[in-house]
């Protein structure tokens, strides 16, 4: 893994329009948070949506964050482990925009969001699909979402967490599912509900139970602990009692 504070260079950034001064970043940090699925035992065919969510601590005008490296590793009571790859995540703080969006880009496995720079909730960052394994998945299991952060700013704080919902049907198109960007009770929502940041809009009739979801009507689950990055302390500090966190101090 990197250390805190090493300078990293990108050659290309998976930025649309993104030009070459905005190619060079600062490295954020390695990071893990990990929670438990509640005692639903979710059967095969049904698909457990993850999404993950930012929120920085200042103002930044057209700047970026990265979440890279990612990856969802499942520990079955009975002691089965297995790992999936997630997307990148690209969240861009914009100057000029008035509203906000969220595309994936399939070429690239990356999900790109646009937020107006001094948006301060908050913003969704990644998402995945997991469609459940023959014999099902088991209620307590244990999933741990890992990633490396990079930012265009030398010094932003910010913290995440994710979420996890059950859904009866979904789309391997990812373009397909109406991903809600920020909190939809915010005024630069493009989504007309209530639905927080990461609601896949188009398949919200399809809920069901299980994962950090017991209720039907919460489509994305409870939130994971969550886990900030202090830029002028240089440390990750969980802020929840629930779940855990990882990362370099």
């Amino acid at each position: 893994m990197w250390a805190i504070g090493a300078a990293a260079a990108i050659a290309v950034l998976l930025v649309p329009g993104a030009t070459a001064a905005a190619a060079s970043v600062e490295l954020g940090a390695g990071t893990s948070i990990t929670a438990t699925f509640d005692h639903v035992n979710i059967p095969y065919g049904e698909v457990v949506w993850f999404s993950a969510v930012v929120q920085h601590r200042g103002n930044y005008y057209n700047d970026h964050l990265h979440f890279i490296n990612q990856t969802i590793t499942f520990v079955e009571p009975n002691g089965t482990t297995f790992s999936v790859k997630v997307p990148d995540g690209i969240v861009y703080f914009s100057e000029t925009a008035n509203t906000t969006s969220t595309v994936y880009y399939a070429s690239n496995y990356t999900w790109y969001t646009t937020v107006p720079a001094n948006y301060s909730g908050e913003i969704f960052l990644s998402g995945l699909a997991f469609y459940v394994r023959a014999g099902g998945l088991t209620g307590g299991t244990q999933v741990t979402w890992a990633g490396d952060f990079l930012v265009s700013e030398p010094c932003m704080d910010y913290q995440w967490k994710f979420t996890a919902a059950v859904y009866t049907e979904f789309s391997h198109n990812f373009s397909a599912l109406g991903v809600t960007s920020i909190d939809s009770t915010h005024g630069w929502s493009h989504s007309s509900t209530s639905d927080h940041a990461g609601t896949p809009e188009n398949y919200s009739t399809d809920l069901s139970q299980g994962a950090m979801s017991t209720q039907t009507s919460n489509r994305c689950g409870s939130t994971s602990t969550s886990y900030y990055w202090s830029c002028t302390a240089r440390v990750y500090k969980c802020e929840s009692s629930s779940g855990s966190c990882g990362g370099y101090s």
